[in-house]
């Protein structure tokens, strides 16, 4: 082989690497800008996700306090009529179910704003207080009414110490799920470990 097509060998060899080498690095490159692309969107998504999660934060909590504020009020006034009702339904006593009724209205608007704010994992067991709640106050004005079957039966005790338990059980179940919901974190997973982003 002479020395010219040597140097022609040569020089297409130089070339050919130099391209592919070109090539590669061109594809390596690439492939990291993707990469790089890729990782600030889902940078920008945590990002705002976490913007998301910290607006809805304060007005939700003031939603569940105000609620389980609510709820407990209702339970004192229940815990405090319920005996009274059993004993003898009087004029007072008429007068205090009206009352309860009063803050059953309540607990069933401060129910809506509640479910508004959500999330959805919040909404049934806001219905299910909101519910018990109703039974409750709806229990106090049956027993005034003069042909009132439960009164006659005389299930009203066993009634009463049931819608207390409950009261007491949805007020519970609702204080742990908003408590969840407001431990919910950047990647919309609660700290219990369930993930609810679809919600």
């Amino acid at each position: 082989m002479d020395a010219g097509t040597a140097a022609i060998l040569g020089a297409a060899v130089g070339a050919l690497g130099t391209g592919g080498a070109a090539l590669a690095t061109g594809w390596w490159g690439a492939r990291q800008a993707r990469l790089q692309i890729e990782s600030q969107e889902s940078q920008n998504r945590r990002q705002l996700r976490f913007s998301h999660l910290s607006e809805r934060r304060e007005p939700r909590s003031v939603a569940y306090v105000e609620y389980i504020s609510q709820a407990k009020k209702l339970q004192r006034a229940f815990s405090a009529l319920a005996p009274q009702i059993l004993g003898e339904q009087t004029a007072e006593t008429s007068e205090e179910a009206s009352e309860l009724e009063n803050e059953n209205t309540k607990l069933q608007e401060l129910a809506a704003r509640v479910s508004v704010e959500g999330p959805a994992s919040i909404v049934q067991p806001a219905a299910k207080l909101r519910e018990t709640a109703g039974s409750c106050s709806f229990f106090c004005l049956v027993m005034h009414m003069p042909t009132s079957e439960l009164k006659r039966s005389g299930q009203a005790p066993t009634v009463v110490a049931q819608l207390a338990r409950d009261l007491d059980s949805m007020i519970a179940a609702f204080t742990e799920a908003a408590r969840v919901s407001l431990d919910e974190n950047i990647s919309g997973i609660p700290t219990d470990g369930v993930d609810r982003r679809a919600t």
